[in-house]
């Protein structure tokens, strides 16, 4: 792990935050955060890696309830999404998901839940290996 160290490194961090030190960044982490780069490489549209997955879907309540599942094609990293989607719509869906996540987190603290349950992982995200 590295360490920041001198006189200079310390103060260029009070500098920039007001005071407060700065975040690591992913390389003085570790290794576990070693897997994202500094720069995304953005393939060409049609040179985007898709992972073939199944996607369980249901409709419905009680008796009347269907389930099924159906074939469907994920992009495989952020860049191939990127690449497939574009920017914009990726950021725009990440945004949606963040703001599920956090309405999810105060409907918990709202219901005072003593038991925190976690929801089931999604086959598909596990295939993708998220």
């Amino acid at each position: 792990m590295l360490k920041r160290g001198g006189p200079l490194a310390s103060d260029l961090h009070r500098y920039c935050w007001g005071g407060f030190p700065a975040p690591l960044t992913p390389i003085e982490m570790g290794q576990r955060y070693k897997e994202m780069p500094q720069t995304l490489e953005i393939p060409d549209k049609n040179q985007a890696n898709m992972k073939a997955v199944q996607i369980d879907v249901s409709a419905g309540k009680g008796d009347d309830k269907v389930e099924t599942k159906f074939d469907a094609e994920l992009p495989a990293t952020l860049e191939d999404a990127i690449a497939v989607f574009g920017k914009k719509e990726v950021f725009r869906r990440f945004i949606n998901a963040h703001v599920v996540y956090l309405q999810s987190q105060q409907r918990n603290e709202l219901t005072k839940q003593t038991a925190e349950k976690e929801r089931k992982r999604a086959p598909y995200l596990e295939s993708l290996g998220l």
